[in-house]
């Protein structure tokens, strides 16, 4: 290996990559990027589902709301014990309702998952909360 070469393409590296040519953007799931991203969105089903977003194990969210309580099914990585995976849906729950200043029902349902689209009839809305709200 030619260590003039070597040397050279390190000193080009150098001077293509400068600190102040990228902007450092802080993610969204800091505690500080939450609150602000809460404050940014302003419908209660947009709020739901990005909190639930943030959270470290939810994979997908979906929301509606219906009858004041904003129904969330969520899609989380997998769980060893239930009873983590119940505090942890807990935990989602009293986060979503602090922030939407209402109740809030977390299900981890796939059926009603893949059935909440973002044009929902109002029969369609109550058929799944019916069907979420007969689980508990």
């Amino acid at each position: 290996m030619n260590f003039s070469i070597f040397a050279h393409n390190r000193r080009m590296q150098q001077e293509i990559i400068k600190p102040g040519d990228y902007d450092i953007v802080l993610p969204i799931a800091k505690p500080d990027g939450i609150q602000k991203a809460v404050q940014i969105v302003s419908d209660v089903t947009e709020k739901a589902t990005s909190i639930a977003l943030m959270q470290e194990k939810v994979v997908g969210a979906r929301c509606f709301f219906v009858e004041n309580v904003c129904v969330v099914a969520v899609i989380l990585e997998p769980f060893y014990l239930k009873s983590e995976r119940d505090g942890y849906i807990e935990e989602i729950k009293s986060t979503i309702e602090s922030a939407i200043s209402g109740n809030a029902i977390i299900t981890t349902d796939i059926d009603v998952y893949t059935k909440i689209k973002a044009e929902m009839t109002d029969a369609q809305k109550m058929a799944l909360y019916k069907k979420v709200t007969e689980r508990l």
